[in-house]
């Protein structure tokens, strides 16, 4: 199974303010941020109850926008769970049966990249 969360957030890009809410950078944009990711109570239970191949969502990072300690990604990376991030309106899916198919560039040494995601939809 993997998790599609649809946040409606892929209206947004690219424009940096509605997708961030601020045009500010670096580490003072932080209390600026304002952008809908996953709770970290809501990960452990997912992990904890679900068998999940993956989770994704249309902003740029899993956690919500004023996080600091990333508590999301912990938990989920900690069971395995990849988190495709920044991905684009997901809407035209139903809410079942489609096959996701998420391609990654191979980039060595590091800890994530880019993905070229399809999906089939049942007939």
């Amino acid at each position: 199974m993997i998790i599609l969360l649809r946040s409606g957030y892929a209206t947004h890009w690219p424009d940096r303010e509605k997708h961030f809410s601020t045009n500010q950078l670096g580490p003072e944009a932080v209390a600026e941020l304002h952008f809908p990711g996953l709770d970290p109570e809501t990960a452990r239970w997912l992990t904890e109850h679900l068998v999940m191949k993956a989770i994704s969502l249309a902003t740029t990072i899993i956690a919500y926008g004023q996080s600091t300690r990333f508590q999301s990604r912990v938990t989920l990376f900690k069971h395995e769970i990849p988190a495709m991030e920044n991905v684009t309106d997901m809407s035209r899916l139903p809410i079942a049966d489609a096959t996701i198919v998420a391609l990654p560039m191979k980039i060595g040494g590091g800890t994530g990249g880019r993905l070229r995601i399809t999906a089939w939809l049942p007939d």
